[in-house]
């Protein structure tokens, strides 16, 4: 049932898109969903586990992106916090894993790009 569940999850993060405008139909939506799919994992425990650590990987930088998807408004504070928890935990687990170093330094769209440049 968790893996069923942590696959819609990405289903739904993949389609999130970057170019929102704030408070339009498409963002409340979007913004749903994330905290949605936040209390989904909170309940599940999945991220605790220290399996399926790209799993992980994956929902935590899709989550932040979308936290911070306009970068002049600043950050959609709950999910960007809840996104941090997530990183110095996942980092306590992997304390050498390169993408989860780089998911804590990406706070950004422009940084996540880099991200995706350098890699």
């Amino acid at each position: 049932m968790d893996s069923q569940l942590l696959a819609a999850m990405i289903r739904e993060l993949r389609r999130f898109g970057h170019d929102l405008r704030p408070r339009s139909e498409q963002f409340e939506r979007q913004l749903a969903s994330a905290r949605s799919i936040i209390r989904s994992l909170d309940q599940m425990a999945l991220l605790q586990r220290a399996t399926r650590v790209d799993d992980q990987v994956f929902i935590i930088s899709q989550l932040q992106d979308f936290a911070y998807y306009d970068a002049d408004s600043g950050a959609i504070r709950d999910i960007a916090e809840w996104c941090v928890r997530q990183w110095l935990r996942l980092l306590q687990q992997n304390p050498e894993g390169v993408d989860v170093l780089q998911g804590l330094y990406c706070t950004t769209p422009s940084a996540v790009s880099r991200r995706l440049i350098q890699t």
